[in-house]
């Protein structure tokens, strides 16, 4: 025993082995947490449209309005939500709404009038869904890295592409199984599950318990305001973390060149997400190969989030953005062309190549242009703006079907549209604090 000893001195006096940083559990609640905000998403609804349309007679301008109705809602809460995060951070409104859009998705199931179903979806689903994930969980994740925000960001927001991908299958098996009412049921008790895991994990930011971002050991060179030196990521500007007023926000010109670049944009993937199973059904193809080609271009989303994620934090954000823009215009593209199983698949994989970077791009450029300490005023102000473009998608593209019958000129729009966006974002300059010094103020490409 006394041999022993020696050694198992030596033992303790060795460095200590390094924790995970909490960060990335952060990370983890924030991939579950898309995973259950992403049900009420498009895709998953799109597999619905055509059964409740068959069993109600409603028409598919109705139906596409209830998301158009969701996404307005979505937009009127955003900009309270915003400095709800910055302040006390998403912890408890995560929760509340997970337990709240769960609930109105489950009630979805008893609905006998369309007012029924436009107040469950169109309403008090999407109230509990803004506070649930999305920029909520990209804001607070934006907070806790700083190095490493492309990939944190990345692993993330593929819980959106992970439930896009497995979700649209699963609804239309759910509903040939239990009807479209029991798979509502199904889905709503899902995301209240989900939810669960943000409730414990989930803080504000790093300094909140005496960590930094990136696990980092000593204080990164971008804490100090309007610092000169220069940053690891080429997008990290020295005055990251100045505090934006919503009045300054809002006058600067930045904001409006990022606001319509992704506005154009998910105009066009919203339209497309939902009515995407009813166009591969009116092609001649059954319900589940529609959903399983839906799924497909979500799987690809998420393997491409990731590979974005990492990409960004070495590339320059702006060109990067115009070509993930360009991808989802081709990817549109490809089924304004005569009808075939080639051109229907290159527009799935172009068209999920380019969604998979457009959240993860957008929120690296928020954070590097606004700082950690306001960027949920930045996104706040900036969300409902997009949101009503995203809200028009749908419900545009419902009423030229129902006019037109086919979605050619839909398609036409949505890649014009795209191509706007990949242009209108190279003018978008990285904003002056109008309190920063104008000769300590360091701007840096992005």
């Amino acid at each position: 025993m006394q041999k022993l000893r020696p050694r198992l001195a030596v033992k303790a006096a060795g460095p200590a082995k390094r924790r995970v940083f909490y960060g990335w559990y952060v990370v983890a609640a924030g991939f579950v947490a898309n995973i259950a905000y992403a049900e009420q998403f498009s895709a998953p609804y799109g597999v619905f449209i055509q059964h409740i349309g068959a069993s109600t007679g409603w028409s598919r301008t109705a139906l596409a309005g209830v998301k158009t109705v969701g996404r307005l809602t979505e937009a009127l809460l955003a900009p309270f939500i915003g400095p709800v995060i910055d302040r006390y951070g998403a912890r408890w409104l995560m929760a509340a709404g997970g337990l709240v859009a769960g609930v109105a998705l489950i009630v979805v199931a008893a609905v006998e009038e369309l007012w029924q179903l436009y107040l469950l979806l169109g309403i008090l689903a999407p109230l509990g869904g803004v506070c649930l994930g999305g920029f909520v969980v990209s804001v607070t994740i934006a907070n806790w890295f700083i190095a490493r925000r492309g990939r944190a960001i990345g692993l993330a927001n593929m819980g959106m592409s992970f439930s896009a991908t497995l979700l649209p299958l699963a609804a239309s098996l759910l509903i040939e199984l239990w009807g479209w009412r029991g798979a509502w049921i199904a889905m709503g008790v899902m995301t209240i599950v989900l939810a669960a895991p943000a409730a414990v994990i989930f803080r504000r930011r790093p300094e909140d318990l005496g960590l930094l971002p990136d696990g980092a050991l000593n204080p990164a060179p971008t804490s100090a305001p309007h610092s000169t030196q220069r940053p690891r990521h080429s997008g990290e500007t020295p005055i990251g973390d100045v505090v934006w007023t919503q009045r300054e926000v809002l006058r600067s010109q930045a904001m409006w060149v990022l606001v319509l670049s992704w506005g154009f944009t998910q105009f066009a993937m919203a339209g497309t997400v939902l009515h995407m199973v009813p166009f591969f059904q009116d092609l001649g193809y059954p319900l589940v190969l529609a959903a399983a080609a839906l799924s497909l271009r979500s799987g690809i989303a998420l393997a491409g989030t990731l590979v974005w994620g990492f990409a960004l934090e070495r590339l320059p954000l702006r060109p990067a953005a115009s070509l993930q823009f360009i991808l989802t215009g081709l990817g549109v593209g490809m089924w304004l062309l005569p009808a075939s199983e080639w051109s229907l698949l290159a527009g799935i994989i172009f068209f999920g190549m380019g969604a998979s970077g457009s959240q993860v791009v957008a929120e690296l450029i928020w954070a590097s242009y606004y700082g950690r300490l306001s960027l949920g005023t930045a996104r706040g102000i900036a969300y409902p703006i997009q949101t009503v473009f995203a809200a028009l998608g749908p419900l545009v593209v419902g009423l030229l079907y129902d006019v037109s019958g086919r979605y050619r000129s839909s398609f036409a729009i949505m890649v014009v549209g795209c191509l706007t966006s990949a242009a209108l974002i190279q003018l978008a300059r990285h904003p002056v604090h109008p309190r920063a010094p104008s000769s300590r103020a360091v701007k840096t490409p992005v």
